[in-house]
């Protein structure tokens, strides 16, 4: 009895993980789960407040773990000088990517369910609140740009930038709805961000280093 106790939370894990990647969050049921894990509804709502609060127990950690790659990326950014925001960013860029890349095939399934399943959680904003932080780098990037090469001012703004930063952030984790396998993705990523690098140095005027 003692190591069935010990099981419980594990076992309720393995089926919400389950139901939430074959439902999506507002299709899932805590009957099912509760059913699925061989406990009681009651059992389930003793451990967790709600069904999001079961959720967030799933994929919390791996979310954070992608989250603390990229606001690292930007931290790091924002203490470059400014030559070296000019020379370095392109290479932040692809390492940031490729070390995200790492942590969503780490866990494969609980990305998905973070970015495919979570419609109704906060966690539908994940890519989102990335975009906003994207777009600020961004903009701060072409202030530094005019402020040491002397460009001009063009017609790009900020809602540009985040018309940008959306396709790109989200063709970036478009890899967790096509079940592609991370050989596959990482070469699509590779061609993903030429693409991209290639229509900033046309919009900037530069050649990444």
């Amino acid at each position: 009895m003692a190591s069935q106790r010990e099981g419980v939370y594990e076992k309720i894990i393995e089926c919400s993980r389950r139901e939430f990647l074959e439902k999506g969050f507002l299709k899932a049921s805590l009957r099912t789960i509760s059913k699925n894990a061989g406990v009681t509804t009651g059992t389930i709502y003793s451990r967790f407040k709600d069904k999001e609060a079961l959720f967030d127990e799933v994929v919390h950690a791996h979310a954070e773990k992608i989250l603390s790659v990229y606001n690292r990326g930007i931290d790091t950014y924002y203490n470059f000088s400014d030559e070296d925001k000019c020379s370095e960013m392109n290479r932040l860029t692809d390492d940031c990517m490729m070390e995200m890349l790492d942590i969503i095939y780490d866990d494969y399934e609980c990305s998905k369910i973070l970015i495919c399943c979570s419609e109704g959680t906060s966690y539908e904003n994940f890519i989102h609140e990335m975009i906003k932080k994207e777009v600020d780098s961004t903009e701060d990037f072409a202030k530094t740009l005019k402020n040491i090469k002397g460009q001009k001012d063009s017609c790009m703004d900020k809602e540009l930038f985040h018309m940008i930063a959306s396709g790109f952030l989200s063709a970036f984790f478009e890899i967790t709805a096509h079940d592609m396998d991370k050989k596959s993705a990482i070469k699509r990523i590779i061609l993903l961000k030429k693409f991209y690098t290639g229509g900033w140095e046309r919009l900037f005027g530069i050649n990444f280093v």
